[in-house]
């Protein structure tokens, strides 16, 4: 038997989700005919029928049913192929973020990569902290930028700064610990309240994310879990706990809702960036060099672990 097209699957797909040949054709560009040619070609070369059709409406026959699943993971396959061919021809830098809050420096960086780089072009994505060894490894990024420590096999972590690490809580929390806190709190002001818990599968890294132990050696309260900063903030302006982040990522935030004191007493926070072990000429690799030589060279200059950003006023 030939192969279906892929002209034809993306065919029957779309008539599939509209169930209406002229709004399927028009979604594809397509002229009714030629789309309904391309569903007939496909009927005839499967052996069955695909859709039941009417002069009132369209439906997916029991066989379409079957096939529509199968159709959308063919098309992706191929959709993929080109994407990764385009970017291969295309020299296209894929740049992963975890949070927001990144050192003012990486702009000027970036602004530089087409020229540094060999004309690549830029794209930016947001990851979870999880997804990062995985979309190294099938290359659906190229690099990632994380806060804080990496325990993935395979792939390279570079540290290019340093930062204190922020608490965010709620501008309703106690205006004595508010003001006493002086723009910085000691972790211990804390210990009363829960702490939210990254979502994240890595026990080493929630442990460090909660600052768990803490330098007394208590444990935190644990309190709700969180996906990304998103919900994060969403449960902090409710009031159902407090979250570290780094300084910079509390920087960048601009809620109404939300207070930060810089912690004083635990550890600062890295932030680095991360490659696949692929060869060392690479257009990541190549990129991830370039970032740690300029962040060497500005490692003294004040403004490096800043936003930029003001901070919320307390209340």
């Amino acid at each position: 038997m030939a192969e279906p097209s892929t002209i034809a699957l993306r065919a029957f797909v779309a008539v599939a989700e509209h169930l209406h040949f002229t709004r399927a054709a028009q979604s594809l560009h397509m002229t009714t005919p030629a789309l309904s040619q391309q569903v007939h070609r496909l009927e005839s070369l499967l052996g069955a029928p695909l859709f039941v059709r009417s002069s009132r409406r369209v439906e997916l026959s029991v066989q379409g049913t079957e096939l529509l699943p199968l159709a959308k993971e063919a098309i992706d396959a191929v959709d993929r192929i080109q994407y990764w061919s385009n970017k291969r021809l295309e020299k296209v830098l894929s740049v992963g973020f975890v949070h927001v809050g990144a050192p003012d420096r990486l702009a000027g960086i970036f602004t530089e990569v087409p020229e540094r780089l060999d004309g690549a072009r830029l794209e930016f994505r947001h990851i979870d902290r999880d997804t990062i060894l995985g979309a190294l490894r099938d290359g659906s990024i190229d690099v990632a930028f994380s806060w804080g420590p990496n325990w993935f096999d395979g792939v390279t972590t570079r540290t290019l700064s340093t930062a204190p690490r922020a608490v965010l809580f709620s501008a309703n929390t106690s205006r004595d610990l508010i003001r006493s806190s002086h723009d910085q709190i000691s972790i211990t002001q804390l210990s009363s309240m829960p702490f939210l818990v990254p979502a994240s599968a890595d026990e080493r890294y929630t442990s460090w994310a909660l600052a768990d132990p803490r330098p007394d050696g208590s444990r935190p309260k644990r309190g709700p879990r969180v996906h990304n900063l998103d919900e994060a903030l969403a449960m902090v302006v409710t009031g159902l706990g407090v979250c570290l982040v780094p300084e910079p990522v509390a920087q960048a935030i601009q809620h109404p809702g939300v207070f930060w004191a810089t912690v004083n007493d635990i550890p600062a926070v890295t932030f680095n960036v991360c490659t696949w072990q692929r060869p060392a000429s690479s257009l990541g690799d190549r990129f991830a060099r370039l970032v740690s030589a300029e962040f060497a060279q500005d490692s003294t200059e004040p403004d490096a672990l800043d936003a930029g950003l003001p901070r919320p006023a307390a209340p």
